[in-house]
């Protein structure tokens, strides 16, 4: 920090160097049938990097205890902020103090410790809008150490490590000689996103330019994700099985984005380990191998899975509509409640084993195949709205309302094949005479084919009107007004209408890839 403070002709900025450590240890023991794995993994996360001090404001501030010894003092700015003034007893030491007037503070008006708001008499309050109206200056006043607003190594502190202990047990036992029952339980932990946690020293200093705006927190921590499994597995002949399992898998600590509503000098966005969510899945699977030239997996997964958050910036809309610290469960958008995969492989095989038509007196189809994989899914959730927006148009500034709760909508359902058809050729090579050598090279040629079938699969829509090509602005009143007063009123319709079709709104399209692997 005071590189940055002291040189102001460099004000150098180094760049984000967390240090992570880790240590994994793992053993294997087997009693009679009983096969057990047990392993732990401790991590150790610094993002080695300063962290304000305190996320409600930039400039250091006076806390209670400071408070009486300045009035103990008789002088100074806030020196008779007691006079005839008694702090409540609910109010600790360490709550920091919010007055009517930084430079001349004459009145208490409440207290905070940590994101827990107080008026002057101790009560609670969920709004510090209300403190804040109560200034001279309509704008939140905390009592800060100096009326200066200078950015101080005070303002920062040392990130705190973290330190993980992750723990992983998997074991498995036969219940007799066509039947197995298996478990697992592991713990892990993911490090945040560099955007979001990377905090150079020059974000803080044009915070307040930076209106509606949004700063990284460079304290967030790891989120930790335990998960637990369950399965049993039933041979059905000598070439099949079927597989029964379910999970349920707890995240805690998730990213967020969240308002740190009246800090100061503004308020701004930013991003905290506040999101909670949980996922709940059925899965039965089914496996055909070597019969004859076909090979069948067949899986079908039942998910349920909620959570106050789907992404770190799902609560977007929730600040938007001025409702921050609404925190229930809703589907996430990870909530598929069907998924249907099928995997189909044909081979042939070559030599003597080659079973397939003979052509010409030629084995046509030896040591070639073909791989089918189909996936059928349910719609994925989204978040509808009761209003259209300029989603596409550069200067908009519109607010949408939610129609319902975040995520409660679905998407269609989608249908997808993709297909790979493959040939294998041995080739001899010439003047082999070692053995370091391999005497043959191996060259697969293969098409590889995706959505087959050249499906139409959304992938995102827009909101208002549950379409991924038409966000509904241009048909609303707002839109017709706008489009009326533009220069050309169809040139500007028409630009509108292809921007607005987003070509990511969609899965990739038939796109087929022709070539070949060599080994040798």
């Amino acid at each position: 920090m005071s590189d940055f403070t002291n040189d102001s002709l460099n004000r150098s900025l180094g760049s984000f160097s967390p240090i992570y450590n880790a240590v994994w240890l793992q053993d294997k023991f087997q009693f009679k049938d009983l096969i057990l794995r047990l392993g732990v993994r401790i991590e150790r996360y610094d993002a080695n990097q300063e962290v304000l001090a305190d996320e409600y404001s930039l400039f250091p501030t006076n806390s209670v205890a400071e408070l009486r010894s300045i009035a103990d003092g008789g002088s100074g700015r806030g020196a008779k902020l007691l006079n005839n003034y008694a702090i409540p007893n609910v109010i600790g030491d360490d709550f920091v103090v919010y007055v009517d007037d930084i430079n001349q503070p004459n009145k208490i008006l409440g207290y905070r410790d940590g994101a827990q708001w107080y008026d002057e008499n101790g009560t609670e309050l969920s709004n510090p809008d209300l403190i804040a109206q109560e200034t001279n200056s309509g704008r939140i006043q905390p009592f800060l150490v100096s009326e200066n607003e200078e950015l101080v190594a005070e303002s920062f502190a040392d990130y705190d490590p973290v330190i993980n202990v992750l723990p992983r047990v998997w074991f498995s036992f036969p219940i007799n000689s066509e039947a197995q029952f298996f478990a697992n339980y592991d713990v892990l932990a993911q490090r945040p996103s560099d955007g979001a946690v990377f905090t150079p020293y020059s974000q803080y200093y044009f915070l307040e330019f930076n209106q509606g705006g949004g700063l990284a927190n460079a304290a967030l921590k790891p989120r930790v994700t335990t998960n637990y499994e369950l399965g049993f597995k039933q041979t059905l002949s000598r070439n099949s099985a079927l597989s029964i399992i379910a999970s349920y898998r707890e995240s805690k600590g998730d990213f967020a984005l969240v308002k740190v509503n009246q800090a100061y000098p503004i308020s701004y966005l930013s991003y905290s380990n506040i999101d909670f969510s949980t996922s709940k899945s059925f899965r039965a699977e089914y496996e055909l191998r070597g019969q004859g030239r076909t090979s069948i997996a067949l899986n079908y997964a039942l998910l349920f899975s909620d959570g106050t958050g789907s992404n770190a910036n799902s609560s977007a809309a929730l600040i938007q509509a001025n409702l921050p610290n609404l925190r229930s469960l809703y589907p996430t958008q990870y909530d598929v409640r069907h998924k249907i995969v099928t995997r189909i492989d044909y081979q042939f095989k070559g030599g003597k084993d080659y079973t397939g038509p003979i052509w010409f007196n030629k084995k046509i189809f030896a040591n070639s195949g073909a791989n089918l994989i189909v996936t059928t899914q349910s719609g994925e959730p989204y978040t509808a709205y009761l209003n259209p927006v300029a989603s596409v148009a550069t200067g908009s500034a519109q607010r949408q309302s939610l129609d319902g709760n975040p995520y409660g909508s679905r998407k269609p359902w989608q249908f997808k094949v993709d297909a790979t058809f493959s040939k294998n050729f041995t080739v001899k090579k010439k003047n082999v005479k070692d053995d370091f050598r391999r005497p043959t090279m191996d060259i697969q040629a293969f098409l590889w084919v995706q959505n087959l079938l050249n499906t139409r699969i959304v992938r995102g829509l827009y909101g208002y009107t549950g379409l991924p090509n038409d966000d509904g602005w241009l048909s609303s009143p707002e839109g017709q007004q706008l489009s009326a007063n533009e220069l050309s009123t169809q040139s500007y319709i028409d630009l509108y209408n292809a921007k607005v079709d987003y070509p990511y709104n969609y899965l990739t399209p038939r796109l087929m890839r022709l070539g070949l692997r060599v080994y040798f």
